[in-house]
């Protein structure tokens, strides 16, 4: 059994350290009742160490079990021993309750709980001294604090502050409690007038008066105690039980100091985990050096290993304090002293730090080379980092079989961004059916965060504008969804509506004065108006109900759109209750209140519900903490809860068969067979520290202090060591659009510059440079080892393509004779879909890729463009509405359409609508001159259904009116008629003579003339109308075949160029092609056809050169131009008739 005194075990493994630990325990366990006690550095590894002396034998050869063990967090064995030492310093009670779980308010503000010196009592005392602080440079900024937000979130971080203060600098806490010089003076050093100073004495007058004791007065209190202890020589009795610190690099100064004083009667073992044998604690960084010049002491310094002497600051720290002990015994993993060359390029790494010879590096290179064991990835996007690290697992785990996904982590600098992307390429989190399940470790419970997800969301309603995409994403939230019982259609239901009202942002009409939000008739409240409205008026045609543009809805959908009135009724209400300043415990109930109103009976059932509310009360209980409860805007205590919720989604269960995810502090310096580290970006890593301006120690700083910086670099540090098998570590180098390179985190950069140094010209076997995106050919290309993909997908779809990319066309379009395979049904809307843009329609029916068309303004905004147009359906119903009555267009829209959400609200909307009605007034003229007792009636979309060749054809032709037993089609065009139009209006024109043969049928067209600009009736294109069913049938069938041949071979028809082409025809071939490569490309005033529909033309074009003369695709082009140009000649058709 050791005797009382310090004894320290270091070793760069943390296995051998616990082994020891647990050889030591074994051998003092006195009594068996008793449990041993061990403080371990961080949560992390405290469920690691757990787990790992689970796996080792007991005192009676059990495995398994680690159940008797006490394993204490630093600020939990701290809490104890101060209690045990200084029991008049124990905390109050906790906050009182009511029987089913409630705040009491009755006995809130007449009773103190809690700590009021911790962090989150602090806050409150802060908010409340900081009024009362005469500092001009505070003053200032308090004044523009509008809505509070600024005065709690400075006194969030001032609790900070003086939290690290209690630690760090307790001689200045105890001198300006004083009011006297500080003890240990200095540059920088903050004197007793300091600001900071005044209101601490302040907050500690008001704590003495209620009887507490801050951290720092009981440590040094407990400390004077233990040293009274020493002298009396008050020894406890022999077999005192001994104190373990497992880690002891990770506890604060405090801790560990008192941790060292109970060393006077109690065995105190002190496992560090240090990464070099050598004595590494004066090393020096070359930029110390090159700062030092020729001073003489510095002269016997080195800097040995750069990743040390940069990297292990805070380890040299601890190192040195530990050499400054009297220790009884200070031993080391005997394995440290071992002299085997390394196998692994990450062993070599590892060894080369350990055994302080860089050389290794070299040596190891040298004579192997790189190996999967050290990965450095280079990529350009944070998905493309998740993607290359799937592959990279896949790689690790088909190499060893032994390898289970709980010897897994990945950590990352930026998680929030990675844990948004996973589930894209790793499926669900925690889901056991996937191919790699993981656990992101720094997440609660699934249903619990589920909770804390939706309740963010409910705290950010009152403040936010709420657009329409932010409104349908909050309705995808998974808790959401369960209180509503929403799934995916209905969803998409809630969608098609939004859009159909109009709705765009705001979820009022009304002004609301707490987001600072106009009004607007294109708000949510609105949408479900008109959504009402259709409900009450049926199937009819939309009317106006009580100034409402009806929007349809059919009797299924009527408990739904009552689901999403409930809903939209909740919201109002909760913006409501949010208005105004109430005191904290008054806001803490009322959304409680609000929130279990949201939720469905399950939800509150379920054992996520009580966490939840433990969330909502979390503020109140800090307040009450410190006797206070503060009358607040709702801004200022939306604040407070972010940071409970934040503080919730804490540690995660330990998940075996999953990878965890983290973020960099859950599993540092904790064991695993492969660790990954993502995100290391020059801009994410190592983290800046927020107070910078406000911290005084950053002035004066002094040996031990620990940064934000400073914890980074040896957190990098720590996790190269902690790998075993695999090092796996990403950033991403080059931007996604420019391919500009970006610089990795400066640790990053300094082990590529270690590598580089001691490597030779080797970068590209250890720094891989991937490609942007995971089907690029060099993946699936041998021998490349570090450019490989596990994806089967990719990998088949590269094997069945050619070498060489396919021309467009091998042949004649249709071979003469070569009968063609016709599809059994057709739909007359797929017809129209193809002819409006053959590229488009072949992109999506050969390659299945569909790119969605860009709306003509934003969904989140209202329509504000000056050059807003009518649509052919309002164009119609205006132009029917006008001739009706014999009229001029009105100075203002029409009430419906003014109702409909189309138009901008206001004068915006009335100068867009005059703007329209000047271009469509020429037109009414026209028509009223020309064909007076012609207007568009009732137009309805007519059913059509023939059967052409093999294929039967079936759908309708929109915008058709029947009067005097003639079918008039209807066509509104204002933009010169081009191919595109041409060839719908056609192809309409025959589905409806050959649909119905003996019907009259007439085409009324309008659209601009060439020459001038003013709309007028195109009365010679119209006399298509009046053409035969068989030269109709036989345009039908040609512009199916081709249509039909498209689906054996890429049909090149670009149809603008096809008709620019046509059009120049005249002009001689070096003319022709000089237009189409402008209609191609576009200039300054116009786009090309090859960025029309999000770059359709452009992809299917693959960088290929085809506007050449002798090019096929050029001439296969000029060959359907041709024959296009045939097919809408009247007077040919005429001729051929």
């Amino acid at each position: 059994m050791a005797e009382p005194g310090i004894h320290i075990h270091r070793a760069s493994r943390m296995e051998w350290l616990a082994q020891r630990l647990h050889e030591a325990v074994l051998a003092e366990w006195p009594d068996p009742l008793h449990a041993p006690l061990v403080v371990v550095g961080h949560p992390g590894l405290k469920t690691w160490l757990r787990r790992y002396l689970a796996a080792l034998p007991g005192p009676r050869g059990e495995r398994g079990i680690c159940a008797h063990w006490r394993l204490l967090l630093p600020g939990e064995w701290l809490g104890e021993r101060l209690q045990a030492l200084c029991p008049e310093l124990s905390p109050p009670a906790q906050l009182p309750l009511t029987a089913d779980g409630a705040p009491d308010l009755d006995a809130l503000l007449s009773t103190q709980a809690g700590d009021p010196w911790s962090r989150e009592a602090l806050s409150w005392r802060i908010h409340a001294g900081l009024g009362l602080l005469d500092e001009p440079a505070l003053r200032r900024y308090l004044s523009a604090d509008r809505d509070g937000r600024r005065r709690v979130q400075l006194a969030r971080r001032l609790a900070d502050l003086y939290s690290r203060y209690l630690v760090y600098r307790p001689d200045w806490i105890a001198a300006w409690e004083a009011a006297e010089p500080p003890s240990h003076p200095g540059r920088g050093t903050p004197t007793a007038d300091d600001w900071q100073a005044r209101l601490w004495r302040a907050l500690a007058t008001d704590a003495a008066a209620a009887g507490g004791a801050h951290r720092a007065q009981a440590v040094a209190q407990a400390l004077d105690r233990l040293r009274l202890q020493r002298d009396a020589r008050a020894l406890p009795p022999p077999g005192a039980p001994a104190l373990h610190v497992y880690a002891s690099q990770h506890l604060p100064p405090d801790a560990l100091e008192l941790a060292l004083a109970e060393s006077i009667h109690m065995p105190v073992h002190l496992y560090f985990a240090e990464p070099c044998r050598e004595l590494w604690e004066d090393l020096v960084s070359e930029r110390e050096l090159a700062l030092a010049g020729a001073s003489a002491e510095w002269r016997h310094l080195d800097v040995g290993h750069p990743l040390l002497s940069v990297l292990g600051r805070l380890g040299q720290q601890h190192s040195r304090r530990l050499l400054e002990l009297d220790a009884l015994h200070d031993e080391r993993d005997p394995a440290d002293e071992s002299e085997a060359k390394p196998v692994t390029l990450l062993g070599a790494l590892q060894d080369s730090l350990r055994r302080l010879q860089p050389q290794l590096i070299t040596d190891h290179l040298s004579a192997h080379g790189a190996d999967p064991s050290l990965r450095i990835v280079d990529a350009h996007t944070p998905l493309r980092e998740l993607e290359i690290l799937k592959d990279a697992i896949y790689d690790a785990l088909a190499a060893d079989p032994q390898l289970r996904l709980h010897d897994i982590v990945v950590m990352s600098a930026q998680l929030a961004t990675h844990a948004a992307l996973l589930p894209a390429v790793f499926g669900a989190p925690a889901d056991r059916d996937a191919a790699l399940p993981y656990r992101i470790s720094d997440g609660a419970e699934p249903a619990h965060e589920g909770l804390l997800a939706l309740l963010g969301a409910v705290l950010d309603l009152p403040l936010r504008r709420w657009t329409r995409s932010e409104f349908l994403e909050w309705l995808r939230l998974p808790a959401l969804a369960r209180a509503l019982d929403l799934d995916a259609e209905a969803q998409a239901r809630i969608a098609a509506w939004c859009e159909a009202g109009a709705f765009a942002y705001a979820l009022d009409e009304q002004p609301d004065p707490a987001s600072g939000m106009l009004g607007s008739t294109h708000s949510l409240r609105q949408s479900v108006d008109r959504l009402l409205a259709g409900s009450l008026l049926g199937d009819a045609e939309p009317g106006i109900l009580d100034e409402l543009l009806a929007v349809p809805v059919g009797h299924a959908d009527q408990d739904l759109l009552g689901r999403l009135d409930r809903l939209l009724e909740w919201m109002r209400r909760w913006r409501l209750e949010a208005r105004g300043e109430r005191s904290l415990a008054d806001w803490c109930l009322r959304l409680e209140w609000q929130f279990s109103e949201l939720l469905s009976a399950e939800q509150l059932a379920s054992p996520a519900w009580p966490e939840a509310l433990q969330t909502i009360r979390a503020p109140i209980r800090a307040a009450q903490a410190a006797a206070l409860n503060p009358r607040l805007g709702y801004a200022a205590v939306r604040e407070c809860w972010d940071g409970a919720i934040a503080e919730a989604r804490s540690e995660a269960p330990w998940l075996i068969g999953a990878i965890s995810v983290c973020g960099l502090v859950p599993q540092r310096a904790v064991p695993f067979k492969m660790v990954a580290i993502l995100g290391l970006d020059s801009s994410a890593f190592p983290r800046q520290g927020e107070d910078v301006e406000l911290d005084r120690m950053r002035e004066a700083p002094r040996r031990g202090d620990r940064n934000l910086r400073d914890d980074d670099r040896y957190l990098f540090l720590e996790a190269l060591l902690a790998a075993r098998q695999r090092l796996h570590l990403s950033f991403c180098g080059r931007d996604a659009a420019t391919g500009k390179p970006r610089a990795p985190a400066s640790p990053l950069g300094l082990l590529l510059d270690v590598l580089a140094r001691h490597g030779g010209n080797r970068p590209a076997e250890y720094h891989e440079r991937h490609p942007l995106q995971p089907f690029d050919r060099r993946y699936f290309e041998a021998p490349r080892r570090a450019l490989a993909s596990w994806q089967r997908t990719y990998a088949e779809a590269l094997c069945s393509a050619p070498a060489e990319p396919e021309a467009f066309f091998d042949g004649p379009l249709v071979a003469p004779g070569v009968p063609l395979t016709a599809p059994e049904r057709m739909s007359s809307a797929e017809i129209f879909r193809f002819w409006r843009a053959p590229l488009s329609a072949q992109l999506k029916a050969r390659l299945g890729i569909h790119l969605p068309r860009r709306a003509a303004h934003p969904a989140d905004e209202e329509p504000l463009d000056a050059d807003w147009t009518l649509g052919p359906a309002d164009a119609a119903r205006v132009l029917e509405q006008v001739l009706r009555s014999g009229g001029r267009l009105p100075d203002l829209p029409p009430r419906w359409l003014r109702l409909s959400g189309r138009l901008a609200e206001g004068a915006l909307g009335v100068e867009a609508w005059q703007a329209a009605a000047a271009r469509l007034q020429p037109m009414i003229e026209s028509w009223q001159r020309l064909a007076p007792d012609l207007y568009p009636s009732q137009m309805r979309a007519h059913a059509v259904r023939l059967r052409c060749l093999d294929s039967w054809i079936e759908g309708s032709v929109p915008s058709v009116s029947l009067r005097n037993e003639i079918l008039w089609l209807w066509r509104f065009q204002l933009q010169p008629l081009d191919w595109r139009a041409r060839l719908r209006t056609l192809l309409e024109i025959a589905l409806l003579r050959l649909s119905a043969p003996t019907r009259e049928i007439k085409l009324v067209q309008w659209a601009p003339a060439v020459k001038h600009g003013e709309l007028a009736r195109d009365t010679a294109f119209e006399a298509w109308s009046r053409l035969p069913p068989e030269a109709l049938r036989s345009r039908l069938i040609r512009l199916l075949e081709w249509q039909w041949a498209s689906r054996e071979a890429l049909l090149w028809l670009p149809l603008r160029c096809a008709e620019s082409w046509h059009n120049a025809r005249e002009k001689g071939p070096s003319d022709q092609l000089r237009k189409v490569r402008q209609t191609w490309m576009g200039d300054d005033n116009s786009l090309g056809e090859a960025h029309f529909d999000d770059g359709v033309g452009a992809l299917l074009a693959r960088d290929r050169d085809w506007l050449r003369l002798d090019a096929a695709e050029y001439q296969q082009m000029g060959w359907l131009a041709t024959e296009i140009g045939r097919l809408l000649d009247l007077e040919f058709a005429k001729a051929t008739l």
